[in-house]
């Protein structure tokens, strides 16, 4: 037969107060406090802080971050917008159909999709500073799209 974790308390509390126990946890009903857990298993995570406001910018993983902080960090203060442009395989140097094409794009990282297909970098395209090559043959009247932040 198992038998139930005891918690002897040898500070006895005033006959006034009685200790009642919610979810293995018994509390002093005169003060409202916790006077000890009734798991074996007790799962705790300490997080040292004071009642008040937090005026520290969170460096470690358990640091409690403060609303503006988070505020700062979630929007306006980081967030990257998605630029896309359009283009045609006429807006290309070279002549219709050839390969080794070329298009200024103005950046010099972007994602490229021709038809809706995508395009890997090294394989179907190369970018020099700001001047796309497209490996295969272009048509004029490819779509291209350029993705860039």
């Amino acid at each position: 037969m198992a038998s139930t974790p005891t918690l002897w308390n040898f500070n006895p509390e005033p006959e006034s107060s009685i200790i009642t126990s919610k979810n293995n946890v018994e509390f002093n009903t005169t003060d409202k406090k916790s006077i000890g857990e009734l798991s074996d298993f007790a799962v705790k995570k300490v997080i040292n802080t004071q009642e008040g406001t937090i005026e520290k910018t969170p460096v470690n993983d358990n640091d409690i971050a403060n609303k503006k902080y988070v505020d700062d960090t979630a929007s306006g203060g980081g967030a990257a917008t998605l630029t896309q442009d359009e283009y045609t395989g006429a807006d290309c140097s070279g002549s219709n159909g050839e390969a080794n094409r070329t298009l200024d794009i103005g950046v010099t990282s972007a994602l490229v999709f021709i038809n809706t297909s995508f395009y890997h970098l090294g394989t179907n395209y190369t970018i020099a500073d700001t001047t796309v090559t497209f490996l295969a043959a272009m048509w004029d009247e490819s779509p291209i799209t350029i993705c860039y932040i």
